[in-house]
């Protein structure tokens, strides 16, 4: 058995060109999953965007194709032993997807929310597709729940972005899905309540009519 003092010890005598090669052998011998775990804050999907909303947009099509391609599930016979396993695919997708979202809130945070709608609509399907049990990921308990972000962060940024591109209709038939699935999630990113605080007087009465009319819950 290693004795992890004795080694720590002697790894804080030593330089920076010492520890970085004892950590690159160390991240060499780890398994994909391991290099996650360890390495989280610092692994990042191989995506090319570069903070343009064309780019954003175009890589997250080419990533929503892929993704009902099926091409990141990779299913596997699970059993007692390894119900627990997530595959390499499925954790990309994820990762690739809190990626995409992040760099969607900052097109809304830029004030470029057009193509932030553009894109949040993209990434919006994929969620609901996940949800609703297509075969867009692996895993013996699949959900959105998985993506490494904050939900209810990237869909305020969602909404605002919606509220200041939309007329009234617009901004009703886009959010009327997203407060449905959020009623099925016991209104955890209080979407209602968010659109609200967004949108504008026109905007939200247009809502508030269409909630009643269909009467849909809301807290």
């Amino acid at each position: 058995m290693v004795d992890d003092q004795h080694v720590f010890a002697w790894l804080k005598k030593q330089k920076k060109d010492v520890l970085l090669a004892r950590l690159r052998a160390a991240f060499d011998v780890m398994n994909a999953k391991q290099q996650r775990v360890v390495f989280a804050d610092v692994i990042r999907p191989e995506v090319t965007t570069s903070g343009d909303g064309d780019t954003l947009r175009a890589e997250i099509e080419k990533f929503r194709r892929h993704s009902l391609a099926r091409k990141y599930y990779a299913p596997f016979n699970v059993n007692s032993k390894n119900f627990m396993d997530v595959p390499e695919k499925t954790q990309e997708w994820c990762e690739r997807f809190a990626h995409f979202v992040s760099e969607a809130s900052r097109l809304t945070n830029s004030g470029g929310h057009t193509q932030a709608v553009g894109c949040f609509a993209l990434l919006y399907e994929l969620v609901e597709a996940v949800d609703s049990g297509e075969d867009i990921i692996f895993a013996e308990e699949v959900g959105s729940w998985m993506i490494p972000t904050d939900e209810k962060a990237w869909l305020n940024s969602y909404l605002t972005s919606l509220a200041a591109t939309c007329t009234p209709e617009q901004f009703t038939t886009a959010v009327i899905p997203i407060i449905e699935r959020d009623s099925l999630n016991s209104f955890a990113s209080k979407v209602y309540a968010a659109a609200g605080k967004v949108a504008n007087p026109q905007q939200k009465s247009h809502l508030q009519a269409e909630v009643r009319r269909r009467e849909i819950q809301t807290h």
